[in-house]
């Protein structure tokens, strides 16, 4: 899947721009050929023989449909049995149907590492709408939405995982764990966004089993049943460990685990500011409490190799847009002599005012109104820094007159 130019840049891989589908239709239905339009194989990738030298990449995997038995249950898109082992990057994989995992299957003796791919609008009967992993997966940079499941609408996980600059919104279960199910392994989250899922119950993530570890995340705006409380963002069924994390209606003291154990640290209920929540834009606005929030050292490592420098135990070097993943977007107080960037929470770094449409934005809600005017007075002949729009260190008349060009106008990060 290239460009056909006879340039060979993985930038040429990308399966939105250079269309290469492999499609799960056993032919293209028509009504004059009387083709059944449920004719569709069981596994588009049979990835079972797969080892570490094996790369998918950059396809479009669609209509697959593992409703069959035992293992043609499992798997609709990928499947990676016995102990097989997949990269796959720069892949979309949309509109697969399975009992279990309908855009990627990965069993128990095997192995997946993915990067830069996309699950959308895969649907499970059973468990895990977009992933059912009971292997060792990492998965880096990748975005699930529109994902559904009975359980684990996006995510379904009973072996070990890592999840880092992941984007997991608007996926839904009927039952439990609209975003992410986890009954057993290792399931660590890092950089993550899990926000706008829905469920039955637990709308976000719930861990029955196994271990959690949030890392610099973001679980905002999951609801179930009962609302968009505390447990409908997490259900912590098992050993849960939190480092520089906002959890939505998170309690004042910090949630204990499950066996009854002291308050764990790291968790905040701070508003994320995301840029528009109902558009599906998770980047931080300007007044986000998840800038320069986090904690570097749990970064997770670049174990996809997203720099390609062949550093695998470096920091992730990108967030989910590719920018740096440590910016350093309003300034921090020197440590021994030295400024240090800090890492933002989320799948998103916010990239500085600079990097904004319009400059006049002050409180961040993506329009110039009033309550930017009423910022701007408030801080008037002080540094702002939120109203100082010409960045010159001072809240003074040119500020105003850039507040008042711009009235009414919507505000936002660039686009892609």
């Amino acid at each position: 899947p290239f460009d056909g130019t006879g340039k060979f840049s993985p930038d040429d891989r990308d399966p939105d721009e250079f269309l290469t589908v492999l499609d799960g239709r056993l032919d293209e239905p028509t009504p004059e050929a009387g083709i059944n339009p449920s004719m569709r194989v069981y596994h588009v990738i049979n990835a079972s023989e797969a080892d570490a030298s094996s790369l998918l990449e950059g396809f479009s995997i669609i209509n697959a449909q593992a409703d069959g038995d035992e293992e043609y249950a499992y798997g609709g898109a990928v499947w990676v049995g016995g102990e097989g082992y997949l990269v796959m990057r720069r892949c979309v994989i949309e509109d697969n149907e399975a009992s279990h995992g309908a855009g990627l299957f990965v069993a128990a003796e095997a192995g997946a590492l993915v990067s830069n791919v996309r699950f959308s609008g895969n649907q499970a009967d059973s468990l895990g709408g977009a992933v059912y992993n009971e292997g060792t997966g990492a998965f880096v940079n990748v975005t699930l939405n529109g994902n559904s499941a009975f359980d684990g609408g996006a995510i379904y996980n009973d072996g070990d995982a890592l999840w880092a600059n992941a984007l997991i919104h608007d996926n839904s279960a009927a039952f439990t764990g609209g975003a992410i199910l986890s009954t057993r392994g290792d399931l660590v989250v890092s950089n993550a966004t899990v926000a706008s899922n829905s469920a039955g119950t637990v709308g976000g993530i719930a861990v029955l089993g196994g271990t959690l570890a949030l890392n610099n995340s973001i679980v905002w705006g999951n609801t179930d049943f009962f609302g968009d409380s505390f447990d409908a963002q997490v259900l912590l069924g098992a050993p849960f460990t939190a480092t520089a994390s906002i959890i939505q209606n998170a309690p004042e003291e910090s949630p204990k685990d499950a066996r009854g154990g002291a308050a764990i640290p790291g968790v905040s209920g701070a508003d994320p500011d995301f840029v528009n929540e109902a558009g599906g834009d998770f980047r931080l606005g300007f007044k986000s409490a998840a800038i320069d929030a986090g904690d570097n050292e749990a970064i997770a490592m670049d174990v996809a190799d997203l720099d390609e420098d062949l550093d695998v135990a470096e920091a992730l070097p990108f967030d989910l847009d590719g920018n740096d993943r440590v910016i350093d977007a309003f300034g921090q107080t020197p440590v021994r002599g030295e400024v240090m960037a800090i890492v933002d929470l989320g799948a998103y770094e916010f990239l500085g005012i600079e990097e904004r449409r319009c400059t006049a934005d002050a409180n961040g809600d993506d329009l110039v109104d009033f309550a930017d005017l009423e910022m701007l007075l408030e801080q008037w002949n002080t540094p702002g820094p939120e109203s100082d729009f010409d960045g010159n260190g001072l809240v003074d008349f040119a500020d105003l007159n850039e507040l008042l060009d711009n009235w009414g106008q919507g505000c936002g990060v660039l686009p892609d």
